[in-house]
């Protein structure tokens, strides 16, 4: 893990002291590790790379309860509710949600240590929607009972970074002494010394990754030795999946040519600067200086700049992006603004916008209007209402797909655009939003095809260009998503969009037959079909949260 990360992508690693060859699983080699100062140990492509090619395929060496986790199962990892529907294990008397997933080999591991514990090891959860401190040391079970069951694999776990100089001085490591070390050693009993245990938690902190659970709403962390070893960049050229059985799949996300090193995202791409970089400060313990974080314009997004409110013309853009104290500047007056304002400013909206009703787009409209003047039109906030909003129209209420006026519709169509404007430059390549939101598109240009050729409002010519526009747009979502783990929403998505692709090419057969002027000629049934398949998908969507 570096301290620093100032490179170039693509960047052709030449300096290297130590190579050690892994196989990709799929035939020739597709990466080798290699090291030097700056990243430590990291990874180089041994071979060009096209987008979606297969660079690890690599099965989790253990995975449990992510840190600040809500109640869930310790055997199939659903999100538990309510006391009165939780099962309690008949040994540890940890919560469960039934006595089938007591017997599951993924709890069978950690329940006699916790059931060794007795009753000052038993949990009282008094809130189900508060973080439950008590799932924080399962994962670490989890871990040292692979010095038992696979040593070599525990010694590969052990190799790996574990901060030695940053996570023994951080406050997460004092809450995970408390949590983890002090409840395993002297209410379980578990023999392992403080500094192992410490170590362990530094590995989790600066490794794991973050996955869907077995179960719709929840989430565990996995640990990947290798997949672990890619630097970050938060311009990752590497897309990585995790299946239901939380195996970790890593793909090109677009073309990388031959001793380029492979970067993955360890934070959230589409978040400002500031956020990013604080938030890898705070978790993986090093100040990101890739080639996006030194642009203060985030590559000419401007996807972290307020409007100036003395001269309204120009942008406030930090003076050195890469330094958190660093006063933010306007580029046409020169007016200042204090770091710390404009972290409080973020904070503060960000807060607003959680707060609003996830199925009120008037709010949402209203919220972008109101801060619009402060925030540039590109802003990561602005985006990120828009991007809720497009997933609104269409879907809330009196305001299902067939049901929008051909205003909402365009609406919707201008929204994923802007969405797409903005995700393809600062998560360029394959990336989830971008194939959802490719396909949250092509449904109500189909739809707006319709309605303006039915009313004479557009020729056929017209209506068979939005048309094909909803053809291509549906294409990219296949060519996006097809990599999704099958029983993921996303790979649902995938099969629809297959589904849905069948239906709009009949469709594109029939359109050819109709009059060149339009009013009063329906296109059939088809258009309808397609329209009943975007619904059932949106029906799978509830409570879900897109994220790249």
């Amino acid at each position: 893990m570096p301290e620093t990360e100032s490179v170039d992508r693509p960047c052709v690693a030449s300096d290297a002291s130590v190579t050690v060859n892994y196989e990709s699983g799929e035939g020739e080699s597709a990466y080798e590790v290699r090291k030097n100062d700056l990243f430590g140990r990291y990874v180089v492509a041994t071979r060009d790379l096209s987008p979606g090619d297969l660079v690890l395929r690599e099965p989790a060496y253990v995975f449990g309860p992510k840190q600040n986790s809500l109640p869930c199962c310790l055997g199939c990892t659903l999100p538990l509710e309510d006391e009165e529907d939780v099962h309690r294990c008949s040994k540890c008397q940890y919560p469960l949600c039934s006595s089938e997933c007591e017997q599951r080999p993924e709890h069978q591991v950690e329940c006699p240590v916790l059931a060794a514990g007795g009753a000052k090891a038993r949990p009282v959860v008094e809130d189900f929607t508060k973080p439950a401190a008590y799932l924080e040391a399962v994962t670490v079970v989890r871990l040292l009972k692979l010095r038992d069951t696979d040593p070599a694999r525990f010694e590969r776990v052990m190799e790996m970074d574990s901060s030695p100089e940053h996570w023994p001085k951080s406050e997460l490591s004092g809450v995970f002494q408390h949590n983890v070390v002090n409840f395993l050693r002297t209410v379980c009993k578990v023999n392992a010394d403080e500094q192992l245990l410490q170590r362990l938690g530094g590995i989790l902190m600066t490794n794991a990754f973050e996955a869907r659970g077995r179960r719709l709403g929840s989430h565990v962390r996995c640990l990947f030795p290798e997949a672990g070893l890619l630097a970050h960049s938060c311009l990752p050229n590497v897309h990585h999946t995790i299946d239901h059985n939380f195996t970790i799949f890593l793909r090109a996300a677009e073309p990388v040519k031959k001793g380029a090193i492979l970067f993955t995202s360890y934070t959230h791409c589409l978040s400002g600067t500031l956020s990013r970089r604080l938030h890898l400060k705070h978790s993986k313990f090093f100040d990101c200086g890739c080639t996006r974080c030194a642009d203060p314009t985030e590559l000419g997004t401007n996807f972290s700049a307020l409007r100036c409110c003395r001269c309204t013309k120009g942008c406030i853009l930090p003076r050195d992006s890469l330094d958190a104290q660093s006063e933010w500047t306007c580029v046409e007056c020169g007016y200042e603004v204090h770091p710390d304002n404009v972290r409080k400013l973020n904070t503060m909206l960000l807060h607003e916008l959680d707060s609003l009703d996830n199925s009120d787009f008037i709010e949402h409209e209203m919220f972008i209007r109101k801060y619009s003047s402060l925030l540039h039109p590109n802003h990561y906030i602005i985006f990120d209402a828009k991007h809720r909003l497009s997933q609104m129209y269409g879907r809330t209420g009196d305001y299902q797909l067939q049901e929008l006026t051909e205003l909402h519709l365009k609406r919707k169509i201008e929204l994923c655009r802007d969405v797409l404007q903005l995700a393809t430059r600062t998560a360029p390549g394959i990336a989830r939003l971008t194939g959802l939101t490719y396909y949250e598109l092509h449904a109500p240009l189909m739809v707006l095809a319709q309605r303006q050729y039915a009313r004479g409002a557009i020729s056929r010519t017209e209506m068979e260009a939005l048309l094909d526009e909803a053809s291509d747009n549906l294409e990219k979502a296949i060519g996006m998503l097809k990599y999704e783990p099958e029983l993921s929403l996303e790979g649902k998505i995938h099969a629809s969009a297959l589904r849905s692709r069948e239906e709009l090419a009949a469709l594109r057969g029939t359109v050819v037959d109709l009059p060149e002027t339009g009013r009063g000629h329906l296109t059939p049934a088809h258009i309808d079909e397609l329209v009943g398949e975007f619904n059932a998908v949106l029906e799978l969507m509830d409570d879900y949260q897109w994220r790249v």
